[in-house]
């Protein structure tokens, strides 16, 4: 049996830091007349937090952001006709991209809603089928588990460091998202529309699209200039440097599904991390088969594109899940 001991003092601490109030715990009596009621029995990470943390509590962000008690939830959210049946979901499923009428009305099959966020959408905790003992957000048109997969406590952890916007750090936090392969690519638009693509040295373009001339001022910088005609006022606007790179991903299943699609994480961090913009190339998609991404990174600074360049192509690329102090942290690994 898993030993959450230094979970639970860890929590415990984060929650008093924050000052956020307590609610008096329940006892374990409570969650065995629950058990009994309905025939079910909840994960010991749940029974846990209610037990020796909280009966449910408030963060203090918004009135959605509430992770509600024990006896609110038996009261409104525990449904005796469905809460012993089988949850059915493995993978996440949305009826826009999967219309079914019939699994609509399987959503809230075994599991129980701990977070109501009013709008529709809840966190809930399964209690039946292969996934019980997970997270997993919840709609009456859509369902979606953890990536990795969180049980109450880690998910709990997360929810609390992000002041409940779960989703603002989790597609971060996905370990095994890699970007490997990263070669340079040649982009067909830079050698045939060569009124706007300059080329500059080895990968790098200068993009002048509708400008009418370029030219440098006294510090070396690049600027355009456009005569927007008789009626305009003449705009200057610095250079715009462009490389594009392809890179393949491996990432979850349901990334995968997504064709031409290339991940929000870890690219966004590349792109903080090398002070660069980035546009993909969605009617390329997935090449022979395999995910391949092609994304034209762009600056108004050479510098920034050769650095990109310099410490990326060739190398592999992922987020890895850090925690230091006790929260929960991101380091961008390039190797």
């Amino acid at each position: 049996m898993t030993d959450y001991t230094q979970d639970i003092l860890r929590i415990k601490q984060k929650l008093k830091e924050r000052k956020i109030e307590l609610n008096e715990p329940v006892s374990i009596e409570v969650f065995q007349k629950i058990g009994a009621e309905y025939g079910i029995t909840l994960s010991i990470e749940l029974v846990l937090f209610y037990t020796q943390i909280s009966n449910g509590l408030e963060l203090g962000v918004s009135k959605w952001q509430i992770l509600l008690t024990i006896e609110t939830i038996k009261k409104r959210y525990i449904n005796p006709e469905t809460i012993r049946l089988k949850f059915p979901f493995s993978e996440s499923w949305d009826w826009e991209e999967e219309p079914n009428n019939d699994l609509t009305d399987t959503t809230y099959h075994g599991n129980i809603t701990l977070v109501d966020e009013d709008d529709g959408r809840e966190w809930n905790i399964i209690v039946t089928g292969d996934e019980k003992g997970q997270m997993w957000r919840c709609t009456n048109a859509s369902t979606q588990p953890c990536e990795p997969r969180q049980n109450f406590l880690s998910w709990f952890e997360i929810w609390l460091d992000t002041d409940g916007d779960y989703y603002s750090e989790i597609g971060r936090m996905v370990e095994g998202t890699l970007i490997r392969n990263i070669q340079s690519y040649q982009a067909e638009k830079y050698t045939t529309d060569t009124e706007n693509y300059i080329f500059v040295e080895e990968g790098i373009w200068l993009f002048k699209n509708m400008y009418d001339s370029l030219y440098v001022d006294d510090n070396g910088c690049v600027w355009y200039v456009y005569d927007g005609g008789s009626n305009e006022s003449t705009q200057i606007q610095s250079a715009e440097f462009v490389t594009t790179l392809s890179f393949e991903q491996d990432t979850n299943e349901r990334t995968k599904k997504e064709i031409g699609i290339c991940p929000q994480y870890p690219l966004e961090d590349i792109l903080d991390k090398f002070s660069v913009a980035a546009r993909s190339y969605p009617e390329l998609g997935y090449q022979n088969g395999t995910s391949v991404c092609y994304v034209e990174f762009f600056s108004d600074d050479i510098e920034d594109i050769r650095n990109l360049r310099e410490n990326i192509i060739g190398k592999q690329i992922y987020n890895k899940n850090i925690k230091e102090n006790g929260s929960i942290g991101i380091e961008l690994v390039v190797e």
